[in-house]
């Protein structure tokens, strides 16, 4: 029997939508998500999974809707597979990445890299503050500053609060860093606050410190908040891979970085004002 015959048009056109759905869902919708959010989105595909393998099974004759559905499902577990085990998201960060720049700086601005939900670093604000640090010990800039986001509401305890316990670990200096904190919640937010707090006190030419994906994006923003950016990624072209805990993390960051730049150059937040 066609599965097509007797078909709604409802149901041709969701047949039609769905694996190009599911592949949308997969590649741009679901490396945004936080953990919870996909962990739940995880277990929806799951079920709905499992129903349609069930229904698959019972039936002799599968409708359209229901082989599109498991096309879709195919499609998301393949594609799911491939981020994670094969090296497309280093392939993606590369064209993001800036060359680490010579010169000594008014000062090495690490920014803000968020806190687990028990208060403690994560694992790309360990390597910030390694890396600011380094920095400031191989004489390249008189102060770092440490830029830390504000609370969340699954996160509430301040990012400087293990930035500042970090900083006393490593032993820096005493008048040799400070902290930033307040109104910190996007790099825009964050390029604002650095530029209210900083360029009044003549504090102009910054070695900017994050991770590698993140760092063209960021350098032009605060090129538009004033600052002459000397980049300081903590990534090159050859440790890209380092960047995050996984493959699958690495592609995300990667995804968020390029919705990121197309959202902030719409915006016009690259433009200086």
């Amino acid at each position: 029997m066609n599965p097509e015959k007797g078909s709604s048009p409802f149901s041709k056109v969701a047949s039609a939508l769905a694996v190009p759905l599911a592949t949308l869902i997969a590649v741009v919708v679901i490396p945004q998500v936080r953990e919870p959010a996909r962990q739940a989105f995880a277990i929806g595909i799951g079920i709905i999974g499992l129903w349609a393998l069930v229904v698959a099974c019972r039936k002799t004759e599968q409708s359209l809707l229901l082989s599109k559905i498991l096309q879709s499902l195919a499609a998301i577990g393949t594609i799911m597979v491939l981020l994670t085990y094969l090296p497309i998201a280093g392939y993606l960060c590369r064209p993001l990445l800036l060359p680490h720049a010579d010169g000594n700086a008014d000062a090495i601005l690490v920014l803000a890299s968020g806190v687990s939900k028990q208060g403690e670093y994560t694992y790309a604000g360990l390597q910030r503050v390694l890396h600011g640090a380094e920095l400031l010990r191989a004489g390249r800039a008189p102060l770092l500053v440490f830029s830390t986001g504000d609370p969340l509401p699954n996160r509430p305890i301040p990012e400087a609060v293990w930035v500042a316990s970090f900083a006393a670990f490593l032993d820096l200096p005493r008048g040799s860093y400070e902290i930033l904190t307040g109104g910190i919640t996007t790099t825009r937010t964050e390029a604002r606050k650095v530029a209210q707090v900083l360029l009044p006190r003549g504090i102009r030419r910054l070695l900017l410190v994050t991770n590698g994906p993140h760092i063209s994006r960021a350098a032009a923003v605060f090129s538009a908040a004033g600052f002459e950016v000397l980049p300081a990624p903590v990534q090159s072209g050859k440790t890209i891979d380092n960047a995050c805990e996984s493959d699958f993390s690495l592609f995300s960051y990667a995804m968020h970085e390029w919705i990121g730049t197309a959202l902030y150059r719409l915006r016009g937040d690259f433009s200086r004002r």
